[in-house]
């Protein structure tokens, strides 16, 4: 894999919670900021706009875009987080996912009910 992939997958799992809580938002119509960022009228310049599109359908139309995206990119990781086995799984979603530091995400693991087998050694 490289290092271009690697990013994108990590960039998946830091942004899991944030993309599912932007598509409740999306889903439930709620308005943000990032919806209607407005820019102010520049009337130095002799402009006649022929553009019978909305403001209104333009901010429609790049949430829905957005609403897509954002699905695709929870049920991939999804589909990632599914793939892994159950310690795999709790390691990566603890450390990207929950922002856990990799030392204490080791001391749970070797502190499983005094199960050394999920032991994780730190260089």
């Amino acid at each position: 894999m490289t290092k271009d992939k690697y990013k994108y997958v990590e960039g998946l799992l830091r942004n899991y919670k944030k993309n599912k809580s932007r598509i409740k938002i999306l889903e439930l119509g709620l308005v943000t900021d990032d919806d209607y960022a407005l820019g102010a009228i520049d009337y130095s310049k002799d402009k006649i706009q022929t553009s019978n599109k909305s403001d209104l359908s333009d901010v429609i139309v790049k949430r829905e875009k957005e609403l897509e995206k954002l699905k695709y990119e929870v049920s991939l990781t999804d589909a990632l987080l599914e793939s892994l086995n159950n310690k795999d799984k709790y390691i990566i979603e603890a450390f990207y996912i929950e922002n856990i530091r990799m030392n204490k995400i080791a001391v749970k693991l070797t502190n499983n009910g005094g199960n050394l087998s999920w032991g994780l050694t730190i260089c």
